[in-house]
């Protein structure tokens, strides 16, 4: 928290340094610096060194130095090219480690309770003799110096800070999250493993590094019942030592850079490639880490329990750098005159908290040398790793401020000036019908603009059909309209306080339906090749008779027709682009992403289902749609023999629907708001409170869904598919406004005399993008009848729920354009500048 006041007021790349200087005394900055660098170094050559050991468990008889410098191959190149790889690597590392301790706890928990496993245990192993805190207070210590090393590395948010695009927004988001995530992950994984794992377990006295068949997370896993999890539990111990040497090697480039550009390291060292990255700062890292692991042929077990020793206290010296540092930043800050209240972010129980943290990274550094001092003979090598740094910082400390001569920087000269921030084209909250009336006609954006609203209000109003039908497979005898209010009432807060707690949820729903395909398709992969289950299917459902592909032709056009509504809110990254800190970098990057997460997600899916379930399956024609059972994802998990997969497939399906209503609830406000903004709707819509919230839009959109939704009673299953096809064509309708939309705005570029160099993002294949978009949405529309035209006798009902869209969007175009005599705006009047910063500052420019 400290660490995240300096690096927001002050956000510079590889700080720790340049902060030790600047309120302290620069041979102090000097020595944090290199500290914190080779505490840096020495964690990458320890992870490679894990790195080794790990992959030895499947290929014994190879030696270890070929995976540890393959690993070293793979950090490097992550780097070596542009912060994003770097920075997409660490996401999918964070989500594989985030979604293994979310299993490791689940799991844990169905074990414990009986679910899984061969037996209840309950609170069992707390009772034993010397549980639940052996050795006592003595213990807890000992533990808790040993498990302080696991800490290290959240500091790191503030290297990062200078590289970020607005610190001043993600640098506290991240390290306030920091608290409650150590909660959930550490003390979560901790009091699972107490619960399944006596403390007298045998298998935990193992004393071979190399097995980590006796890792506590396996043994919970073994216990399960999971017959590979020594196996997945080596993969995902693997990729966590990548994550973790991946992030010290971009750290340490930054640091030594830092260090560089302040005349503290050799001036080649400021040199940056074009895409940003320090590359002979890498390099040099890269070398010294691959030196010092060299030192592992001495004996692995041996050189990474001096690493991490090393690694550890290092890490300690350089949390108190942050401590002093900040301590006489805060006092400065008084001192010169400034308010604590111009802060833009205010550590809580200041000085306490700095106070009592430097007592505890004290007792954590003196503690580093226990098992020295307890074991007989005394150990002078374990002694030496555990303190040989203290002597060394003070050292480097003490001869720069003699050489440099140096002096401790009073208070009131101590330089508290800072610097700092911030804005793809046209970055506007509700954007549809802005566009549609901007670049087609204002009649297009007014009915493009309620045709999309009213497209969010029927979804919102069919996931709470939708939930109140999945909560009654719980409980079948309370009403569905009694769980369908609950989902309302949550959507509702999620979105009246602030866009934060909105954008907190979405991330933690999203992380629950990414993880949960991702689980599917490795579970699916497992049973497909009869790791689980009863059998090894393989391709053998690809090869009955009639599939793969059933009824040819015309099977996938109707299931490509069904599964198009899926695909509706891909389109709603343009509705919050203003408010993003900076779309030109986010949207681009959302957007870009959605092709291969489709493909890795929804065809993946697919894929996996269509190996392991036949096509003919008699569950797959269960006609009750209550009965989630016959889900095609809860059949796969049915056939690993997981027993609760019924339960837990209807849990995430829960949370699948509570996300998609509450992200209509927010798309709905800010498209009623941007309406009102433009006068097509009632002025008291355009009211925001003071945390950006169009209230009224909100309060307005939720009665609308609330009493659409009422006419759920009508019966469950005949208004939801009502729902469903009105929803499905409305969210056609949009994507072909947003076509035509585009198709005018680049004419129109062009037309005005501006280069397509100049956008800040281009879509690629123009004109054929939008023409095929356009060809396969009219397919979508006009297929969404299909069952209406197929069914003996013909039904109206269903033609009509089908297609009642189409007139009611032309009759609301045709009426406002003749009330409001509004015309089709000819290209070279489309306005270009407005909300286009980039043109906006030319067309200035050139008015000079």
């Amino acid at each position: 928290m400290l660490k995240s006041e300096l690096a927001t007021q002050y956000p510079i790349s590889g700080s720790f340094s340049t902060y030790g200087s600047r309120f302290v005394d620069e041979a102090f900055g000097f020595a944090l610096g290199y500290n914190y660098y080779f505490a840096a170094v020495t964690a990458i050559a320890s992870e490679l060194v894990a790195a080794g050991i790990i992959v030895q468990l499947w290929l014994p008889h190879f030696p270890t130095i070929i995976w540890s410098l393959l690993g070293m191959i793979i950090i490097f190149v992550l780097n070596a090219f542009t912060v994003k790889s770097y920075g997409e690597a660490e996401y999918w590392f964070a989500m594989i480690k985030v979604l293994t301790v979310i299993i490791f706890i689940i799991v844990g928990l169905l074990v414990d309770i009986g679910v899984l496993g061969d037996v209840k245990i309950g609170f069992h192993n707390w009772k034993i003799d010397g549980a639940p805190f052996y050795r006592g207070i003595g213990g807890i210590v000992t533990s808790s110096i040993a498990s302080a090393f696991a800490f290290g590395g959240t500091e790191t948010v503030g290297i990062t800070a200078g590289e970020s695009e607005n610190p001043r927004r993600d640098v506290p988001r991240a390290m306030n999250g920091t608290i409650w995530r150590i909660i959930l992950f550490f003390v979560g994984s901790i009091l699972i493993m107490g619960l399944v794992i006596p403390y007298n377990d045998p298998s935990l006295d193992h004393n071979d590094v190399k097995n980590v068949a006796v890792s506590p997370f396996t043994l919970v896993f073994v216990r399960s019942g999971l017959k590979p999890a020594v196996h997945i539990m080596n993969a995902i111990i693997l990729t966590t030592i990548l994550s973790a040497g991946n992030s010290a090697l971009y750290v340490c480039t930054r640091i030594l850079y830092s260090l560089a550009k302040e005349g503290k390291a050799p001036k080649q060292f400021t040199y940056v490639t074009r895409h940003g990255i320090p590359i002979w700062c890498l390099i040099l890292t890269a070398f010294l880490s691959t030196i010092l692991f060299g030192l592992s042929f001495i004996g692995n077990q041996i050189i990474y329990r001096w690493l991490v020793n090393i690694t550890g206290v290092m890490g300690f010296i350089a949390w108190l750098g942050i401590l002093l540092s900040h301590w006489r930043f805060r006092r400065a800050f008084i001192v010169q005159g400034y308010s604590l209240n111009d802060l833009v972010y205010k550590t809580s129980f200041f000085p306490v908290r700095s106070i009592v943290t430097s007592l505890l990274i004290c007792i954590f550094i003196l503690g580093q040398g226990y098992s020295a001092f307890t074991t007989h003979p005394f150990n002078f090598s374990t002694f030496l790793a555990a303190y040989i740094t203290i002597p060394v910082f003070l050292i480097v400390f003490l001869v720069y401020k003699f050489v440099k001569k140096t002096r401790f920087v009073p208070l009131r000269e101590i330089d508290l000036v800072s610097d700092t921030e911030l804005s793809t084209q046209y970055p506007i909250s509700g954007s549809f019908n802005t566009f549609g009336s901007r670049f087609v006609d204002e009649a297009f954006g007014f009915a493009l603009g309620y045709n999309y609203y009213f497209t969010w209000i029927t979804a919102i109003a069919g996931e709470l059909v939708a939930a109140g039908i999945i909560v009654q497979f719980w409980l079948p005898h309370v009403p569905s309209i009694v769980w369908s209010l609950l989902g309302m009432t949550i959507m509702f807060l999620l979105n009246v306080f602030t866009v934060k707690s909105y954008g907190e949820a979405e991330y933690w729903f999203a992380m629950i339906k990414v993880l949960t395909v991702i689980i599917f398709i490795i579970v699916g992969i497992l049973v497909d090749t009869g790791v689980l289950g009863n059998d090894k299917i393989g391709f053998r459902n690809w090869k009955i008779d009639g599939a793969p592909f059933y009824k040819g032709i015309g099977g996938i056009v109707t299931t490509s027709l069904v599964s198009g509504f899926s695909f509706g809110g891909t389109e709603a990254v343009g509705i919050t682009a203003g408010e993003s800190a900076n779309p030109r970098r986010d949207v681009p990057r959302a957007m870009n992403g959605t092709i291969w997460r489709i493909v890795l997600f929804f065809v993946g899916s697919i894929v996996i289902m269509g190996l392991i379930i036949p096509y003919n399956d008699p569950r797959l024609t269960h006609k009750e749609v209550e009965n989630i059972a016959v889900s095609p994802f809860t059949l796969v998990f049915i056939a690993s023999g997981v027993k609760p997969a019924v339960h837990i497939m209807n849990a995430v399906i829960l949370t699948t629907i509570l996300s998609a209503g509450n992200s209509g609830l927010y798309v709905c406000t800010r498209i009623l708001y941007a309406l009102a903004m433009e006068g097509k709707a009632p002025k008291q819509f355009t009211y925001v409170t003071r945390h950006g919230i169009p209230i009224w839009c909100l309060a307005f959109t939720v009665l609308v869904s609330t009493i659409l939704f009422g006419l759920s009673f009508i019966g469950n299953k005949i208004i939801y598919r009502w729902l469903v096809n009105i929803t499905g064509v409305m969210g056609f309708i949009a994507w072909f406004g947003i076509s035509i939309a585009h198709w005018r705005f680049r004419r129109a570029y062009i037309l005005q005399g501006y280069s397509l160099n100049d956008l800040v993002y281009k879509a690629l294949f123009f004109p054929v993008g939008p023409i095929l978009a356009s060809l396969f949405i009219c397919i979508f529309v006009l297929g969404q009848g299909y069952s209406a035209f197929t069914t003996h006798p013909f039904s109206f009902v269903n033609f009509l729920a089908a297609y009642i869209t189409i007139p009611v969007f032309l009759t609301v175009f045709l009426v406002y354009k003749f009330v409001k005599k509004t015309r089709f705006i000819p290209l070279r009047e489309i306005d270009l500048v407005t909300d286009s910063i980039l043109l906006h500052h030319r067309e200035q420019t050139s008015t000079i």
